[in-house]
């Protein structure tokens, strides 16, 4: 075991390149070289990215439902609607559309044939193209700043800071780094990479990007001990396709979550929590950091 506390086996190929051998990629912070997945086209990328994303939207995702989730969810919906209920919101990679109906003027637009959009776009160059400038109150960015290097994370932040209003506010939800972002061959896992992004991260785009803070970073997720029995079984029912080397053990010491079948895993030991040990606290899993930005 590395002092990473993740070793690939010898047998993990690497990605070849071929024509397509370009120079190392840093994340934002200077911390961490992206792997060589970084330094595949774009289009290559997302092709690779869509196919998995088409699968993701299985029955173990599902069951993640709006209501599971401590921030992103009601809670974001009570703020937005209090702060201004005609305020006009764009859901950029919205999946399942979550806020519509919940949010007066939300359109919802996820570039892939998959979820519940009301338009197939991309944020370039849809958004350039349909969009006018200072226009937006709300920007909900719940997933999509996964997708890209640090460069293509940029140009997605300073087009959703053009589209917004002085005064406008982005909603940010990211995975936070693990070592599977730094050390996985995608190909030989079968995935896509997420970007390796850190709490350290969302100030540094903050500062590259002119947003200031109105709610700083902090842990979204699902407490399991807060979902029914019956959620809780069906859960554990199923046994996601997703299963990383290692489980994909967290790079920040204040994250404790890792791939789809290690939050499986944590079902299971809630169920047993609540059968032996009902006064332990429960675990919470799918952590995401979540923000709020404001344009300057």
């Amino acid at each position: 075991m590395s002092e990473t506390g993740f070793d690939i086996p010898d047998d993990v190929p690497q990605i070849q390149l071929g024509k397509y051998r370009y120079k190392n990629k840093w994340d934002v912070t200077e911390q961490y070289k992206l792997p060589q997945w970084w330094r595949l086209p774009e289009d290559v990328r997302w092709r690779h990215t869509a196919r998995n994303y088409r699968k993701s939207y299985d029955a173990w995702t599902a069951e993640f439902t709006f209501d599971t989730r401590k921030y992103s969810g009601q809670w974001l919906v009570d703020r937005v609607n209090a702060d201004n209920p005609n305020a006009m919101c764009i859901d950029i990679g919205c999946g399942s559309n979550p806020y519509k109906g919940k949010i007066k003027n939300v359109l919802g637009m996820e570039p892939g044939d998959w979820g519940s959009k009301d338009v197939q776009w991309s944020i370039q160059p849809h958004m350039y193209k349909y969009l006018s400038d200072n226009a937006w109150d709300y920007a909900f960015a719940i997933g999509p700043l996964n997708h890209g290097d640090t460069n293509e994370i940029k140009e997605m932040l300073h087009t959703i800071h053009g589209c917004l209003r002085p005064g406008g506010k982005m909603v940010g939800l990211v995975k936070p780094a693990n070592w599977a972002h730094l050390k996985v061959d995608p190909w030989r896992e079968s995935r896509g990479l997420c970007y390796p992004w850190l709490k350290e991260s969302i100030y540094k785009f903050a500062w590259l990007c002119g947003f200031s803070f109105e709610l700083e970073p902090v842990l979204d997720g699902t407490d399991l001990g807060q979902l029914s029995d019956d959620k809780l079984n069906k859960l554990a029912s199923i046994e996601p396709w997703e299963h990383t080397l290692n489980g994909a053990p967290p790079v920040e010491n204040e994250v404790q979550d890792g791939d789809m079948h290690s939050q499986w895993q944590a079902v299971q030991r809630e169920i047993e929590r609540r059968k032996n040990t009902p006064d332990a606290p429960s675990e919470i899993i799918r952590q995401r950091w979540f923000w709020i930005w404001t344009k300057e």
